[in-house]
């Protein structure tokens, strides 16, 4: 037995998945020495089928029946129950050429010229390569035989052909066009210079697997990011299941739906009782009664000044001091400190009229007042209302009935002076407004001077408080634009804190547009240093994925790679915007801590604050700018999920099928988004007048995409104009549902089933095999112990790869040079442009050799990299499978459609033949019957 034989009984076998269906072959795992240089490997191995390298791709491979190899092959310890037993027929065939067909697990068919049938012999007969006899002396060239080689880094001398009538063209060279001269008379030879310095009588070529350079560059990126999405997603699946409990622990959603349920059936669901007779509605005029309402009324009925007054003083105050429970209570909930009032107006010269309608001249200086729509330069701060201080109520038993003072108006400093900075902005469904404002408190307990003591503040009392601003024209239908009642109560069964902000917005044109904002929100408290613990160990991992990001970056500028295309990648940016979020809501997460830590959050001193607790304004804010924030969070971090999901072709059908019309959809969106825009000033200006839902553009567009999914109010626009009504509603529908949207549609179902082609399966059976063959290679002693000692140097495969590739890619640069053409620019030489560069077995190894004077490979291991040579022939030959059934498929797809063509017409004639048949069938009996009636007929 030859030394190689023996060397190979050493291997280890490995499986590999088969290259056609149903079809495995075995091939030996080469325990290759440990070298650097691809000089040691070629002069072991070359003559011997590559390691773990599939046997056929296509028709490339070649082999050749060696006498000697056939012989050994015969042995009882190699014939395995299936192999055939040695024939003349094998004999017949020792040293030809056969091309590679079936592949069994223990023997491969082979076709040889001049035979149809194939022939099986065993692997172990077989050699890859072929002797050519010739006779060359040393110091003749490539060009004194008439051979044309083209020389590569790493690779050797790929024969191109031979010179017609040449040496070499007569000794049979021209035959293994496109092989690999390894060795001259026994010398092995990867150079030119080399060849010249050989001489002997043969030439010994082989037949090489190539695979083409895009393929394999592009197949090794898409493993090594097969294999860092992998090792991501099982840190990230902690991330996700930790960001899933530290959003929801912060905030018990259902039990804050209760709590402020409570509050707003309680002020905002019931009706109001009562009224008072005199125009007021509440009692201003001397001898007014009170009496019961002819309608009812809630909140979100009121309609003017009198009516909020009405169900201020009938409805909300005596509500909120119905019972008394460690405080005033709705439920079980504590009411905080004061109820404050408030009121944001504009001045009467704020905006001007028309001169030519309004003259200016005496009569009409009533008239002649215009208030604009809420603007910080149109707002009154005026004289009329008070100015400097808010007021702020201190009652005791003598004074409780005494006169009270206007309101006064109050910047948002001076309204909360238990804040330290200025609270946010109130958010109205017309505009934005601050939280100051003519303004007045009404507390729930107050201090008496007598004793010292806090007492709650008697219920009518609270309303003659309110009652007595009112009348004095506090709030009007006129100048005001927003009054608002506020306050806070805290509900110790959920440890929950409940903002209750009621407001009515006054448009300049007289509506009243109710608003209600009730928020749950809590405080940071000693008492929650577990979840503390959980924020701080939640940082560590937005720390950690900001890291990754920042490396993820440095590694693609270490790589030459175009940082701007990588931060313009779709995942790039989503990541970006993910981590950038976390870090702005643990800014605000930190200033809660610090603000919860200020604020004066005992009960006892909260209830007996006396006024509107405004630090708990600032502490509200910060708290659920965090919840929408993380809620935003969410929706990114579960759809970073997707980027994972590439890792299966079939769960990547979303993504891919994205990425495949999303030039076609940017356009359809483009114009989608133009018609619907036309169309939403067309309605504003139809019926904005008349219909809320278009009463502005914003408003118009989100009711016309609302149309879309079917819902509209079609009667109110019939009312407003019949003719034009119609003609909007359906020119919308056809063109914007009808025709665009159905276009989108087909524009993605176009690309989905282009990706649904091109995505093949791999079948169960065939990936278990490959799966096992995989674990075969990745569990050998070996290789695990470079795998620690590599992960003891803080160094990963996928690094390693990475390199791999920078690596390949110079030596593209250096076997494939352009050259200058005649009109001075660069182009390649015929056969080595782009889409013709190849690759061998032979270079990848070089290649990966030269890295760092050949560290990776000492890290790595040669079985790993046969290993991933191996991955990227299976996943070519894949290729390949899945282009020739989609080939199939549009032949069989055509022939069908042009069978259906064909045969239209008489398919036409058959579906007729029946009801002609039945027919004939009525003129026969019709005939039969006349015929019997004259008496022919028995």
């Amino acid at each position: 037995m030859s030394n190689d034989d023996e060397a190979q009984e050493e291997m280890h076998e490995m499986q590999v998945p088969g290259l056609e269906d149903d079809v495995r072959h075995q091939v030996d795992d080469v325990a290759a020495p440990e070298v650097t240089c691809l000089a040691d490997i070629m002069n072991e191995a070359d003559d011997e089928w590559a390691p773990l390298e599939a046997w056929k791709i296509g028709d490339f491979a070649w082999v050749t029946v060696s006498e000697q190899r056939l012989a050994e092959a015969f042995t009882p310890e190699k014939l395995g129950p299936a192999d055939a037993e040695l024939s003349d027929d094998h004999r017949r065939h020792m040293g030809e050429v056969g091309r590679v067909g079936a592949v069994g697990k223990q023997t491969v068919d082979l076709f040889f010229k001049g035979s149809g049938v194939g022939v099986t012999f065993p692997h172990h007969a077989l050699k890859k390569t072929v002797v050519v006899e010739a006779a060359k002396g040393p110091g003749v060239l490539p060009e004194d035989m008439g051979l044309l080689f083209r020389e590569t880094v790493h690779g050797g001398l790929q024969l191109l052909g031979c010179l017609d009538g040449s040496d070499a063209y007569v000794a049979g060279f021209e035959a293994y066009t496109g092989w690999w001269l390894t060795h001259v008379g026994g010398e092995p030879v990867t150079t030119v210079a080399e060849f010249g310095e050989a001489g002997g009588e043969n030439f010994r070529l082989e037949k090489r697997i190539t695979l083409p350079f895009g393929f394999a560059a592009g197949s090794l990126e898409e493993k090594v990011e097969g294999a860092v999405l992998m090792s991501d997603l099982r840190v990230f699946a902690l991330f996700v299941a930790l960001f899933v409990a530290f959003f929801i622990l912060d905030r018990d959603v259902e039990s804050s739906f209760y709590v402020t349920q409570n509050m707003r059936g309680a002020v905002l669901g019931n009706e109001i009782p009562s009224m008072y007779s005199d125009d007021s509605s509440i009692g201003c005029t001397a001898g007014s009664t009170q009496e019961p309402l002819k309608w009812q009324k809630t909140y979100d009925d009121l309609t003017n000044v009198a009516d909020w007054n009405l169900w201020v003083t009938s409805m909300a105050l005596p509500t909120l001091w119905h019972s008394s429970h460690f405080g005033k209570s709705v439920g079980s909930n504590i009411l905080l400190g004061g109820v404050r009032f408030r009121t944001i107006r504009v001045r009467s010269d704020s905006c001007s009229v028309n001169p030519d309608i309004i003259p200016n001249i005496d009569g009409l200086e009533d008239e002649q007042a215009c208030y604009a729509p809420y603007s910080s330069g149109a707002e009154s701060v005026g004289e009329s209302r008070g100015e400097s201080a808010a007021y702020l109520l201190h009652f005791n038993s003598a004074t409780a009935n005494a006169p009270r003072t206007k309101a006064r108006y109050a910047a948002c400093g001076e309204a909360n002076i238990d804040a330290s900075w200025t609270p946010p902005l109130t958010s109205g469904q017309i505009t934005f407004y601050h939280c100051g404002g003519f303004l007045f408190e009404i507390p729930f307990r107050v201090n008496s001077s007598a004793t010292g003591e806090y007492t709650d503040l008697p219920p009518e009392i609270a309303i003659d408080i309110y009652r007595q601003y009112a009348c004095q024209g506090w709030v009007d239908d006129v100048a005001t634009r927003l009054v608002a009642m506020e306050f806070f109560e805290y509900s110790p069964t959920f440890d929950t804190f409940l903002s209750t902000r009621v407001f009515f917005e006054v448009a300049a044109g007289g509506a009243w547009i109710p608003t209600d904002q009730l928020k749950t929100f809590a405080l940071w408290t000693k008492a929650k240093d577990g979840q503390t613990v959980l924020d701080v160990f939640f940082l560590c991992f937005v720390f950690y994925y900001i890291g990754n990001f920042v490396a993820d970056a440095r590694r693609q500028s270490r790589r030459r790679r175009p940082l701007l295309a990588y931060f313009l990648q779709s995942w790039t940016v989503l990541e970006f915007c993910n981590m950038t979020l976390f870090l702005v809501s643990f800014g605000f997460r930190f200033a809660w801590y610090a603000r919860s830590a200020e604020a004066h959050i005992r009960v006892d001193e909260l209830i007996n604050l006396g006024r509107y607790p405004g630090q708990l304004d600032q502490v509200e804010w910060l708290f659920m700018i965090q919840v929408y924030i993380n809620s935003c969070n969410v929706i990114l971090t579960f759809l970073k999920l997707l980027k994972y999901l590439r890792l299966n072709s079939r769960m990547n059908i979303l993504t891919a099928t994205l990425a495949d019309c999303q030039d076609s959809i940017i356009g359809v969106l483009l114009i989608f988004i133009l018609v619907v825009l036309a169309f939403s000033v067309t309605g504003n200006m139809l019926f904005g007048t008349q219909m809320y839902e278009y009463r502005s553009l914003s408003a118009s567009f989100s009711t016309l995409m609302r149309m879309l999914m079917g819902e509209f109010d079609y009667e109110a626009m019939k009312q407003e104009n019949r003719v034009l009504a119609g003609l909007f509603f359906w020119g919308f529908i056809i063109l914007g549902l009808f025709i665009l949207l159905n276009f989108l549609i087909g524009v993605i179902s176009e690309s989905f089933g282009n990706v649904s082609q091109r995505t093949v399966a791999m079948p169960l059976d065939r990936l278990v095999d490959k799966t096992k063959a995989d674990l075969k290679v990745l569990t050998r002693p070996d290789v695990i112990k470079k795998w620690l000692k590599m992960r003891m140097r803080c160094a990963t495969r996928e690094s390693h790869l990475e390199s791999c590739i920078d690596s390949m890619e110079r030596w593209r640069d250096l076997t494939y040079v352009p050259i200058e053409n005649e009109h001075g620019e660069l182009e390649f030489r015929e056969g080595e442009e782009e889409d013709d560069q190849t690759i061998t077995r032979q270079e990848f190894v070089g290649a990966v050799c030269s890295v760092d004077d050949g560290r990776i490979i000492e890290d790595l291991g040669l079985p790993y990299i046969f290993f991933i040579w191996a991955h990227l022939v299976y996943e070519f030959h894949r290729s390949q499978e899945a282009e020739q059934m989609q080939e199939v498929m549009r032949k069989q797809t055509a022939f069908e459609r042009g069978c259906r063509a064909a045969l239209a017409d008489k398919l036409k004639i058959i579906e007729q033949f029946q009801q002609r048949m039945e027919n004939l069938s009525g003129v026969l009996d019709h005939m039969k019957s006349m015929l019997k009636d004259k008496g022919f007929a028995s």
